[in-house]
């Protein structure tokens, strides 16, 4: 069974990420007009699931091996993260609670969430919107193959 998040969550955070637009695709530009090395193969897009802490995307350099390449190229992948890390959290932890329903079981078990709304926020409304800004920054010209998804998922493509 698909998870879907709830319709409130849905309007709440598609409204989120239209303020963030020109944001996004101004560090998406930034990333795309960088000179990838020739050693490097392509640039994976990894969505985190808490979207409270930080911006929810990590990027990744990987070799023709599929290899995570980090220290012959370290300023190379330092600029590509630096551009996605000056990205503001897409909630706050009160919105996340806020979007929460808490139930407890007795009094001597602890909290638990009853239901999670956010549930698939990922796939059914970030990685579109995020194709959507990649493609506005410029992203079909990049040089390289470059895709996004949950951590251990990559199977949309950007390029």
């Amino acid at each position: 069974m698909k998870r879907r998040p709830s319709l409130l969550f849905s309007r709440f955070l598609k409204s989120r990420l239209e303020t963030l637009r020109f944001a996004t695709v101004a560090a998406l530009k930034e990333i795309v007009s960088q000179p990838m090395p020739p050693e490097l193969a392509s640039v994976v897009f990894t969505v985190v699931e808490n979207p409270t802490e930080h911006f929810p995307l990590i990027v990744f350099a990987l070799d023709k091996n599929g290899i995570e390449v980090e220290d012959d190229h370290s300023s190379y992948v330092d600029r590509l993260r630096g551009a996605i890390q000056r990205l503001p959290p897409l909630l706050s932890e009160q919105k996340e609670e806020q979007f929460t329903v808490w139930e407890t079981i007795d009094e001597d078990e602890p909290v638990h969430a009853l239901e999670q709304p956010m549930d698939g926020w990922e796939h059914a409304i970030f990685i579109p919107w995020f194709a959507h800004c990649w493609r506005q920054a410029g992203g079909a010209a990049f040089s390289f193959p470059t895709t996004i998804g949950p951590r251990g998922d990559r199977r949309a493509r950007l390029r």
